[in-house]
């Protein structure tokens, strides 16, 4: 398995308000190989653009390595920065790609009971590496 470091920080911001910062790190660069024509089928299958670059979509399995829903393509063999599906497509076999993932964070805002607004807020969001 993957080992994630879950990483936690209060931070005062007002007399009356805390909040806690939670963020799970992100794995290293993942690397897989793609060993046939099928392989590279489904990799591509699984991709979509988001932004400038192309993100998974959906989890797959590559050889032995499993690779999880929003890496993103970051080398499909030496030098390659994909940015289309045309360029999976016309890689090298057997060949391999290397996906990044972001960390994702929390924060949850605490107001000190019996102040004016009480209230807890809490969102996710991914934060680019």
């Amino acid at each position: 398995g993957t080992e994630i470091v879950l990483e936690e920080r209060v931070e005062l911001q007002t007399q009356d308000r805390l909040v806690l910062v939670t963020t799970l790190k992100a794995p290293d660069d993942r690397e897989a190989t793609v060993a046939d024509a099928e392989e590279r089928d489904l990799l591509a299958s699984c991709l979509g653009l988001e932004g400038a670059g192309l993100v998974l979509k959906k989890a797959l399995v590559l050889g032995e390595e499993r690779l999880l829903k929003t890496g993103r393509l970051v080398s499909c063999g030496p030098g390659t920065a994909p940015t289309t599906l045309d360029a999976i497509s016309k890689m090298s076999l057997p060949g391999t790609v290397t996906l990044r993932y972001a960390d994702m964070k929390s924060s949850t805002r605490f107001q000190r009971e019996g102040a004016v607004e009480a209230k807890a807020a809490s969102s996710w969001r991914g934060q680019p590496l």
